[in-house]
C-alpha cells in the first residue's frame, strides 16, 4: 500500500505542477528490505558504477548496506566499535588510490552534542561474506562556534577535505576539516536553500522545510549537489574558484516530487542525480544529467511540501 502511495505521489507531482517535467524524477525502484526503513545516507560506489551504499538514521544499528539501481540488497557492512548515535549522511571518495566511505554521525536536533564523529571506512570489493565487519577510522570533531544540527557531508578529493553543511534556517553554514584530521572550521555560507522563497507549507511552520538534508560532490569536483526537503540544488564552480566563492551564486534547482522525507542524495558516474526517502519501502528517484541540466536557477516550490504531510512542528529527524 505504501509503495503504491509513493509511486502515486510521484505521478501527481509530474502531472499536476506547472514546472517543466524535466525538473522532476520518477520513482525508478523501491528498496523493500525491512531493515532499510530510515535511509539517511546515499553514495555511489567508487568500485562499481550503479551500486549505492546506504545507511539508516538514529535508533538503528551501525550497518552500511549496498543496493543496486533496482533497490536489491547486495551486501552488508557491520561497523565495529561504534554506535549509530545519529548517522545523517554518507559519501564515497578516493584516498591514496583506495576507495573510501565516510559516514557522518553528526545529527543533533536539539544542538546538545559536545562532539560529532566522521567514520572513515575502506570500501570493500564485492562480493563479500554475509556480514562483513569493518574497523573504522574515527575523526572526533567539535564545531568551532556552538553545537550544530547537521545532515550533509561531502568530500573534495583535490583539496583533501571533508565538508559538512548544517541545517541553518535562514543561512546554512559550511564547515571543513582535513580528511586525515584536525580542527573543524567554518569556511562558507549557503544562502539559497529556499529557491523562489520559502516553501509553502500551509499551517505548519516552514522552519524545517527548506533545510539541507544531504549533499554530494561530483567526481570531477565541479558540481555540488545539495538536497532539502523540497528541492535539489546544484552549485557549480570554475576551476580557479573555491567553495566560498561558488556558494555565493544562486544554484540550479528543481522541485522534488511531493513525497515525504527526502534525506539522502548522490551523483552517479554519469552525472545523474539520485535521491531516496525515509520509510518502508524507500523509493529511489533519478534525474538523468540531461534532465537536471535543463532546470532553472530560480525554480519555485511546487506546492505544499510533502515533508509536512502528517507532521507536527517538532524537529525533523
Amino acid at each position: 500500500m505504501q509503495k503504491a502511495l509513493i509511486i502515486a505521489c510521484a505521478v501527481v507531482a509530474l502531472t499536476a505542477c506547472s514546472e517543466p517535467p524535466a525538473q522532476f524524477a520518477s520513482a525508478v525502484a523501491s528498496i523493500e528490505d525491512p531493515r532499510l526503513s530510515e535511509i539517511s545516507g546515499l553514495a555511489e560506489s567508487r568500485r562499481q558504477a550503479g551500486l549505492f551504499w546506504v545507511h539508516n538514521d538514529s535508533g538503528n544499528g551501525p550497518q552500511v548496506w549496498a543496493v543496486d539501481r533496482n533497490g536489491r540488497l547486495q551486501a552488508e557492512i557491520q561497523v565495529a566499535g561504534v554506535e549509530n548515535r545519529d548517522w545523517e549522511d554518507l559519501a564515497a571518495f578516493q584516498r591514496d588510490d583506495q576507495p573510501m566511505l565516510v559516514v557522518a554521525d553528526c545529527g543533533d536536533n536539539f544542538k546538545r552534542r559536545e562532539s560529532i564523529a566522521l567514520l572513515l571506512l575502506p570500501e570493500p570489493a564485492l562480493p563479500v561474506q554475509a556480514s562483513l565487519l569493518v574497523e573504522p577510522e574515527v575523526l572526533t570533531l567539535r564545531f568551532p562556534d556552538e553545537p550544530r544540527d547537521c545532515e550533509a557531508v561531502w568530500v573534495d578529493e583535490q583539496a583533501q577535505r571533508i565538508y559538512l553543511i548544517d541545517k541553518g534556517e535562514a543561512q546554512a553554514s559550511v564547515y571543513a576539516v582535513d580528511w586525515r584530521g584536525g580542527e573543524l572550521r567554518r569556511v562558507a555560507t549557503l544562502a539559497h536553500s529556499h529557491p523562489g522563497g520559502r516553501p509553502w507549507v500551509g499551517p505548519i511552520s516552514a522552519r524545517y522545510r527548506g533545510v539541507v538534508t544531504a549533499a554530494d560532490l561530483s567526481r570531477d569536483g565541479r558540481r555540488l549537489l545539495v538536497l532539502t526537503y523540497t528541492h535539489w540544488l546544484v552549485y557549480e564552480r570554475a576551476p580557479d574558484e573555491d567553495w566560498e566563492q561558488a556558494l555565493r551564486r544562486k544554484p540550479m534547482a528543481g522541485a522534488l516530487p511531493l513525497v515525504r522525507g527526502f534525506e539522502a542524495a548522490a551523483w552517479d558516474a554519469e552525472d545523474g542525480i539520485w535521491a531516496s526517502v525515509e520509510g518502508q519501502p524507500s523509493a529511489l528517484f533519478h534525474w538523468p544529467a540531461a534532465a537536471w541540466r535543463r532546470a532553472s536557477p530560480d525554480a519555485p516550490a511546487a506546492g505544499p511540501s510533502a515533508a509536512s504531510a502528517g507532521e507536527s512542528s517538532s524537529p525533523v529527524h
